[in-house]
């Protein structure tokens, strides 16, 4: 899913994925879609469904009062067998980070998920791999807002609170 817009910035788009998989008569496959991330949004909003990352837990002094921040992290869609955990997961494509700070966030990917667009005090939000989330972007020490993360197994980073949108959700954050 894609990931929520932040005023001129929009948020990346969910990543694709295909593949062939055997199935038997009666096996049961669990198709989980995931959420867009929200616009626009406050402090601490949840990302969209599947591990979208949310916009992170404390305002920024300069975030228009506490509204208007950046957007959450679009959610993954995967498809799951044998079980509902993020270990059944045999085909995922990863949702698409939240806009910050009015600059666009990355595509979620197939293998890798696309940079985020800009940089802010030195630090890119970097796409996730198959092995590990996403660098946060945004990195800086003495902010009075959250401090953002990166992904980790089936959740996008979290924002930092007002300049950098939340992550999209995937194997590790998109």
């Amino acid at each position: 899913a894609q990931g929520g817009d932040h005023g001129g910035g929009t948020g990346g788009n969910g990543g694709y994925a295909t593949g062939d998989l055997s199935v038997t008569p009666g096996q049961v496959l669990s198709i989980y879609v995931g959420g867009t991330g929200a616009d626009n949004a406050s402090c601490n909003t949840p990302g969209g469904f599947n591990g979208g990352g949310s916009t992170g837990t404390t305002c920024c002094s300069n975030s228009s009062g506490g509204t208007g921040g950046s957007g959450s992290g679009g959610g993954a869609s995967d498809v799951r067998v044998l079980g509902t955990s993020l270990n059944d997961r045999v085909l995922v494509a990863a949702g698409g980070g939240g806009a910050g700070s009015n600059k666009s966030g990355g595509a979620g990917g197939g293998l890798i998920g696309v940079d985020g667009v800009g940089i802010y005090n030195g630090y890119g939000a970097t796409g996730g791999t198959q092995t590990s989330g996403g660098q946060a972007g945004g990195f800086y020490t003495n902010h009075t807002c959250s401090q953002a993360t990166p992904g980790t197994l089936g959740i996008g980073g979290i924002g930092d609170g007002n300049d950098g949108g939340g992550g999209g959700g995937g194997f590790y954050g998109g």
